[in-house]
């Protein structure tokens, strides 16, 4: 029986070993397909733009050709042309905008998947550690029952002593269970230190709170000091240039008073001279000087008082301008100061940011601190119960196994009684172990092994399981081929509806131009609404495509992409609802995105039930 235990149990490794490679191989490979479709991805956003880039060129040429014709006839054919080309140009768009949604779920249900996978290998890992743990303990199982044979010999020997050591151990077990007690009153003792700690650290956590709304105070007391010293900055700064312009008005006005007072003083000069040729002519001349000595007197004391007051103004400018220097100065002198004040008060607020952050750092180690603490203190106490709690049962144990072998010395059939216990207790070990294994297994694989009764059963349903995996990998090979069709059919599809959107715009704008004229006011009842009738059709045979795929197939109906369906008929061309049409096809973009994120975020029975968008874009192809 245990050769066939251990024989099973080889079996389960090698299996799980097999599973752990092949886990390992599908990560690398899921590693491979996750970085081609990032490739994928940045190719087909750089095709995007370069279509988008096109379709402008496009729009913008037939716009320039359209505004130098004069001829409806021609404006009509380059409008069908336009048409027929931006049906082209948009369904490109189109298409490559959904490959690019595709390639985006696609990446994300990659991700998921070698997220699982990597969950996969560590419970693999774990199963073949457990398993080897088994091994070795068989393995020592094997060597006691060896050494048993040789322990009753030495059993007889040893009875005597056992009697004795019987009674140290009673008084030992006493012992271990005051212990016991003493260790619990312990953790008791450290589990209200550290609640006592813990509110420690809730009061100094409410105490930084306070110190942060503080701190938040002095930031707004500083914003407003800051805001009315740059206020008053500015009133000095305008002040300084009033008196700066005062300044050059005044010595503008110096200059001028200066140049004046040295013309009078030329004057005074003449004036003298003049007196003197009036005193030498003064004998010859007496009526007309002494009609002519006081007009002159007066004039030279006029020019006197004059030059006087031109002095005095010059002295009291100058004076004036000393005193606007002097406050100019003192107004310098006091930005500086409050400069100096503002500094200090932003030096003090960094100051108390630095105080902040140190408190903040001490509070963080603080807790870690006491943290730690407890984590440790909580080991030891735990590493100390488990130790005595060891101890007790080794004691137990060896209390009991002193019975057996006293009264399989007393009884030969009692002991092969006991060993039959033993093999029975042995195979209920090795039945746990398969019963913890097969757990692991459900809990892993999702459903339950009702037949794994056995070790045998067990290594068979492993070996089914690789069997699968190894398919699973197949499959997960010819994925990127079966993307590369499913990637042309729908480019194809959606590069139509593309072009046909973008068409739609232009032909409203050309039926608008045309309906303003004279002409398309005589034949506008003449004219057709509808000129795309194909796309609906198409959209008709692409809807009972999907429904008899899914009839055949036997899947459930997909009501995601018969919705997508029926808001693509309605975003078809319309003439009438044009402005419309983009803002639903927007909403259709943002939806189908909200959709894919949640089917790649909802649970696995989901997934099961209801099929995914590339499922249903797999089978089309497929049938097609």
């Amino acid at each position: 029986m245990k050769g066939i235990v251990s024989c099973c149990v080889l079996v389960t490794i090698l299996v799980i070993a097999a599973d752990v490679h092949a886990y390992r191989t599908e990560r690398e490979q899921l590693r491979q397909v996750i970085a081609e479709l990032n490739d994928t991805l940045l190719t087909q956003e750089r095709l995007l733009a370069l279509k988008e880039q096109e379709f402008l060129d496009l729009k913008q040429y037939y716009q320039q050709k359209l505004s130098r014709e004069t001829s409806i006839d021609v404006m009509h054919t380059y409008s069908l042309k336009f048409h027929e080309e931006i049906n082209s140009k948009t369904s490109e768009i189109a298409t490559l905008k959904n490959s690019l949604n595709e390639l985006q779920s696609e990446l994300m249900v990659m991700s998921q998947l070698e997220a699982q996978n990597e969950e996969q290998q560590r419970q693999l890992e774990q199963l073949q550690f457990t398993v080897q743990a088994q091994l070795l303990e068989q393995g020592k199982l094997r060597q006691s029952d060896g050494l048993k044979l040789d322990q009753v010999e030495k059993l007889t020997i040893s009875l005597g002593a056992l009697q004795v050591e019987k009674g140290v151990l009673s008084e030992n077990l006493l012992e271990a269970l005051r212990t016991l007690k003493n260790m619990e009153q312990e953790v008791h003792r450290l589990h209200r230190q550290y609640a006592e700690m813990c509110s420690e650290c809730e009061d100094a956590k409410l105490q930084l709170e306070l110190e942060k709304i503080e701190l938040a105070k002095l930031r707004q007391e500083s914003s407003l000091k800051e805001s009315a010293l740059s206020e008053k900055l500015k009133n000095y700064a305008d002040e300084c240039l009033r008196l700066e312009k005062a300044m050059v008005k005044a010595g503008a006005k110096l200059d001028f008073q200066s140049t004046q007072a040295e013309i009078l003083q030329e004057q005074l000069i003449k004036m003298d001279q003049k007196k003197e040729q009036v005193q030498e002519n003064c004998q010859n001349q007496s009526t007309q000087t002494e009609a002519d000595d006081p007009n002159l007197i007066q004039r030279i004391e006029v020019l006197e008082k004059h030059l006087a007051e031109v002095n005095a103004q010059k002295r009291q400018t100058v004076s004036l301008l000393q005193k606007l220097l002097q406050q100019q100065d003192a107004k310098i002198k006091s930005t500086s100061e409050m400069e100096a004040d503002w500094r200090q008060l932003l030096e003090a607020l960094q100051a108390t940011q630095q105080m902040e952050q140190d408190m903040r750092l001490q509070l963080q180690q603080k807790t870690v601190e006491l943290d730690r603490l407890s984590q440790a203190k909580d080991q030891e106490n735990r590493l100390e119960l488990e130790l005595l709690k060891e101890t007790f049962q080794e004691n137990l144990q060896i209390h009991s196994v002193d019975s057996i072998n006293i009264q399989r010395l007393q009884n030969h059939v009692k002991g092969l009684l006991e060993e039959r216990e033993q093999r029975t207790r042995q195979e209920h070990k090795a039945v746990d172990c398969l019963r913890s294994l097969v757990q692991v297994l459900e809990m892993e694989t999702g459903r339950k092994l009702h037949s794994a009764k056995s070790w045998p059963q067990l290594a068979k349903f492993l070996r089914k399981e690789l069997r699968n995996g190894r398919l699973y990998q197949r499959k997960a090979e010819e994925l990127p081929e079966i993307k590369l069709k499913l990637a042309e059919v729908t480019g194809m599809h959606e590069q139509d509806l593309v072009k046909i959107k973008m068409l739609e715009k232009t032909l409203v704008a050309e039926r608008a131009r045309f309906e303003a004229s004279d002409s398309g006011k005589s034949t506008a009842s003449t004219t057709p609404l509808e000129p795309a009738h194909e796309v609906a059709n198409l959209i008709d045979d692409y809807k009972k495509l999907v429904q008899q795929t899914a009839k055949e197939t036997g899947r459930p109906r997909n009501s995601f992409i018969l919705d997508l369906i029926e808001r693509s008929q309605r975003c078809q061309p319309n003439l009438c609802q044009l402005s419309e049409g983009v803002a639903a096809c927007r909403s259709d973009m943002l939806q189908l995105n909200m959709l894919l994120a949640a089917a790649a975020s909802g649970p696995v029975q989901e997934r099961e039930v209801m099929p995914s968008l590339m499922e249903e874009l797999r089978a089309v192809s497929e049938h097609s």
